[in-house]
């Protein structure tokens, strides 16, 4: 693989856009929460305390659409882009993977969070999703990551998913 060139130590989190009645299956108002993807901000520490630019959206709490979120990514040029879904919010994850990849051929997207890891299979079955990061991810993004980068082998990096060269898992 090619390196991407200055981009490759910048790096797009998104937690994609999701409504209260998508998550609740109802028209609750506010009685609904909002649901806090902690786990993209952990890994946006981890990653910007080795050596990565990151910026982060949450979707859901600034109320974007896709167009923002393509505009955000013609703005800022990352090397990756990682998405955040749990199972509720999948169908957002994959929609908005999509409308990226159409506008980002090159770009990789990478999947995380709790419904690749919990239904590796059939987050992966989507191809628009590169590679899976499972569980806890800050050590494995940063590992994967740098694989990437340096063209070096990935088969080796716990906690991933990806497609071989035949396109199995």
């Amino acid at each position: 693989m090619k390196s991407q060139g200055k981009n490759i130590k910048k790096v797009y989190l998104l937690y994609p856009p999701i409504s209260k009645k998508e998550r609740y299956s109802s028209e609750i108002g506010s009685a609904g929460g909002d649901q806090i993807p902690l786990g993209i901000y952990y890994i946006a520490a981890y990653l910007r305390n080795n050596g990565f630019e990151v910026m982060i959206t949450d979707a859901e709490a600034e109320n974007l659409k896709t167009d923002d979120i393509l505009k955000q990514l013609h703005d800022f040029d990352p090397g990756y882009i990682g998405i955040s879904s749990t199972t509720v919010a999948f169908h957002r994850a994959l929609e908005t993977a999509n409308s990226i990849r159409k506008e980002f051929k090159d770009k990789k997207i990478i999947l995380g969070g709790p419904h690749i890891t919990s239904n590796v299979e059939h987050a992966m079955s989507f191809e628009v999703f590169d590679y899976g990061v499972l569980q806890e991810g800050e050590i494995t993004i940063i590992e994967l990551l740098d694989a990437l980068n340096n063209s070096t082998t990935i088969a080796n990096i716990d906690g991933i998913a990806y497609r071989n060269e035949k396109n199995d898992l």
